[in-house]
């Protein structure tokens, strides 16, 4: 509110100095300082804050309209500009405010050309708040698209991680229960390559638990590929048998 006020104010203030006896001789020095002014704050103090710097071009554009005899100025356009950067930047009351101010303080300069034309001014003048309101609102629109946008992307992303986590963890954990099978076929092949003289009742056993541990083996590799893909992957049935004990023919 406080800043709203101060926005009112600028416009009637700035037109008492620069109409005033005393200090409207210097107006257009004091347009110069407020140049000046803007561009030492611009690239000293007001880095990132686009309100403050606002405000100094309002007032240096304020001071240059008025330097230049305010109504008939060649510069009455930054007028219309500063009335939608105002609403944009600071709030909608703001920006009509400011434009009302303008408005009263220039009503009595209407008819000094033509009644009509001078109207039409100040009407284009109180117009070009709802301009700036209908752009400000395509503005916050796009705005607000593009976060979503972003927000999308921010999930998708967060949804790859957390599945590249998961299927991570069900490699480890398929690779950590393959690993004792395999290896028990592995140690029972290497006593059966390794001893050709076993008994034919221990040639059987170290046989069977192969062929126990591969089927195991197996189970863990479909379970993977339920777990990875999401679907049930029908898959042939293997009859089998127990080994059958070998006896040795003496």
């Amino acid at each position: 509110m406080k800043m709203n006020l101060v926005i009112w104010l600028l416009a009637p203030v700035i037109f008492l100095i620069t109409r005033n006896p005393l200090t409207g001789p210097w107006r257009v020095l004091l347009a110069f300082l407020a140049l000046i002014w803007l561009i030492i704050d611009v690239f000293s103090f007001s880095r990132g804050n686009e309100k403050r710097r606002l405000l100094d071009i309002v007032i240096f554009g304020l001071f240059l309209v008025g330097a230049t005899n305010w109504f008939f100025s060649p510069f009455f356009f930054v007028l219309y500009l500063l009335t939608i950067g105002i609403t944009f930047v600071f709030t909608p009351a703001a920006g009509l405010g400011f434009a009302i101010s303008l408005v009263l303080l220039f009503v009595f300069n209407v008819g000094e050309v033509d009644v009509a034309y001078d109207s039409l001014v100040l009407l284009s003048l109180l117009g070009t708040f709802p301009v700036a309101m209908f752009l400000r609102r395509e503005y916050l629109k796009l705005q607000e698209n593009q976060k979503i946008i972003l927000i999308l992307e921010k999930q998708a992303k967060e949804a790859q991680t957390t599945v590249e986590k998961l299927l991570a963890n069900v490699v480890t954990y398929t690779s950590a229960e393959l690993r004792a099978p395999l290896v028990n076929i592995k140690n029972h092949a290497h006593l059966l390559l390794s001893n050709k003289k076993l008994p034919a009742e221990k040639t059987d056993i170290y046989l069977h638990r192969i062929y126990e541990s591969s089927l195991t083996a197996l189970g863990d590799i479909n379970r993977f590929d339920e777990e990875s893909t999401g679907k049930v992957i029908q898959r042939g049935q293997h009859k089998s048998s127990e080994p059958q004990t070998t006896t040795g023919s003496s």
